[in-house]
């Protein structure tokens, strides 16, 4: 328990309920959290219930559930904060005012409260940074382990803008590389290296537009080289030694990502370090590996239209992948701009074409879209305004929405994307699924391969139409 109340022993969590839920007192008017009751169980606050304690912050004079003796929790936290940030370099003091801000402002006391307490928030490495007294930069992020924390801190330090946009993805490979060679025993690290820096980094830094999801396929790529070399170096197995049977042993033993090896031993065949060795994938060669049927995708786009139940970003991203095949990358991008009207019609651009809207899934994504941001975190001047807002000023992750449509509608997005690719591709050539859909015309050609219908068909009902 952490107080005994006139209404009794109030455990934590039901004691910041009181506190972020004022009532109107009977007795005094007042707004103020409840404390207790009078005789007709009418709700009091803590000074009209007849106890007699200290009810007022010595530091701001409000009426309070005090979290000690004489402080409120947000004096307790502002208190907290300063010690915390304390700092003497100017510029550091500077960039350590929107923190603050952020935190004893824009945050509600509860959750500044608990990120104080818990020893693995991004507070505490912030703090970490501030007692070396040196303005934040990246190049100081970056001597930090680059774990999960370190990548928020990054993320929220640039929404507040107390660090420039890293444009570039690949400075942050180049940093989960080191991290990850410094891990692998030399026999490993000596092919990985080459492969990850030379082949894998190069060929990003020569792409353009890389999106954040271009970092993430990579460090897979990388990532899947490195298991399999572990996987042969357990079996006693050197890397020039390799043969088809196991390979095809390592991927059958694991997901379908295991394919990713593809790209590595592409690369070890051309410098002669294997054999040609080969991975599948998916091509005109078969049918995937799963595809949702028919009437399942039918039943579940059938839900998520017109179950109310379900969470609104579960239905609009759900039709999105059953009824036009998107993935979730590009589905947890969509911005509130790429919805447009037409008279009565309603289009949302999937990359660079409007797509017609379904009455019913346009009102839906309008629902969404008029959905306010979070107040509470930090949003600076021209942040899009998302569909899928997330924490510090960008969109929902991928994984989060996966996550979303697998617990609450039980959707395989993988499954369900092939599904309805697979159906559309029945009805419509490569060229005219590749424009509507912002697919690539090598995956669209697939897709109607795939299919296994003509082009024909397509032509005939667009010449019918006509006459």
């Amino acid at each position: 328990m952490r107080i005994t109340l006139p209404l009794g022993p109030v455990c934590d969590p039901c004691c910041h309920q009181l506190r972020e839920n004022p009532i109107n007192c009977t007795s005094c008017g007042h707004r103020r959290p409840q404390a207790g009751l009078d005789a007709h169980g009418h709700p009091l606050c803590g000074p009209c219930s007849g106890e007699h304690r200290n009810w007022y912050c010595r530091s701001c004079g409000t009426i309070d559930l005090l979290v000690t003796a004489t402080d409120c929790l947000g004096c307790r936290n502002s208190a907290r904060v300063d010690q915390a940030l304390q700092c003497t370099h100017p510029h550091l003091r500077a960039q350590t005012d929107s923190i603050r801000a952020l935190l004893l402002k824009s945050y509600p006391p509860r959750r500044t409260a608990l990120l104080l307490e818990s020893p693995h928030s991004w507070f505490i490495l912030l703090t970490t940074l501030i007692a070396e007294d040196e303005p934040l930069t990246h190049a100081s992020l970056d001597r930090k382990p680059q774990n999960t924390r370190t990548h928020h801190l990054r993320r929220l330090l640039i929404a507040l803008e107390v660090l420039p946009p890293r444009e570039d993805i690949v400075d942050g490979l180049n940093l989960w590389i080191d991290a990850l060679l410094a891990d692998q025993p030399p026999p490993i690290a000596v092919v990985l290296q080459p492969y990850a820096t030379w082949h894998v980094t190069h060929r990003l830094r020569r792409a353009r537009g890389n999106s954040p999801s271009a970092g993430k396929y990579a460090r897979t790529r990388i990532r899947c080289a490195a298991n399999f070399l572990h996987w042969l170096q357990d079996r006693g197995t050197d890397l020039t030694q390799a043969t088809q049977y196991d390979v095809d042993s390592w991927l059958d033993e694991g997901a379908t990502t295991r394919r990713r090896v593809r790209d590595f031993l592409t690369w070890t065949a051309g410098r002669g370090l294997t054999t040609d060795l080969h991975v599948p994938w998916l091509g005109t060669e078969g049918p995937p590996g799963y595809v949702l049927d028919e009437d399942t995708r039918w039943q579940l786009l059938r839900r998520c239209l017109t179950d109310p139940s379900l969470d609104l970003r579960v239905r609009v991203s759900g039709a999105l992948v059953l009824l036009f095949g998107q993935n979730l990358i590009r589905i947890a991008a969509l911005r509130a701009e790429d919805i447009t009207t037409a008279g009565d019609d309603t289009y949302l651009t999937l990359r660079d074409h409007p797509v017609l809207l379904p009455p019913i899934l346009a009102t839906l994504i309008g629902d969404l879209a008029a959905q306010p941001a979070p107040i509470d975190d930090p949003r600076p001047p021209g942040t899009p305004i998302w569909l899928f807002p997330g924490r510090n000023a960008a969109h929902l992750h991928p994984s989060r929405l996966a996550q979303l449509l697998g617990r609450d509608l039980g959707l395989d997005t993988r499954a369900a994307r092939g599904g309805a690719l697979l159906a559309l591709a029945s009805d419509l050539p490569a060229s005219v699924l590749a424009d509507l859909l912002g697919l690539s015309i090598t995956a669209a050609l697939r897709w109607t391969a795939l299919a296994a219908r003509d082009q024909g068909v397509y032509l005939a009902a667009r010449l019918d139409n006509c006459n």
